[in-house]
């Protein structure tokens, strides 16, 4: 899986966030052209259950995989593509990187958005 380096520094509402991804294809992000945002599972997949410091949260810790630790420090909250299912027109998961935990929340709520490579 091919992970967007860089991170926008704005929050997105659900819809948006799909909108965000096409952007990057229409800039050719990265020599791509087939961005997308990810599925609550390929977030899952950057998540890690062993803790690291984090200043900047407020628990002193994030549970991101070190290799894309230092990108998103600063960040919390990540949409996922994948819609609540008992509440799909209304609501959506997202990933909490500095809890480790996924939730769904509301769309018109605004969280960040980590666009993963298409393939």
């Amino acid at each position: 899986m091919i992970w967007q380096v860089e991170i926008e520094d704005k929050k997105y509402v659900w819809d948006e966030s799909f909108e965000y991804a096409n952007k990057l294809n229409r800039e050719n992000y990265g020599g791509y052209d087939n961005w997308r945002v990810p599925t609550i599972e390929e977030l899952r997949t950057i998540l890690t259950k062993e803790s690291f410091e984090n200043k900047q949260s407020f628990t002193g810790t994030t549970y991101i995989k070190k290799p894309l630790l230092e990108s998103m420090t600063d960040y919390q909250w990540f949409w996922s593509s994948t819609e609540n299912t008992n509440d799909s027109s209304r609501r959506a998961w997202f990933l909490d990187f500095k809890r480790g935990i996924g939730n769904y929340y509301y769309k018109s709520g605004e969280y960040y958005v980590r666009c993963v490579e298409g393939r």
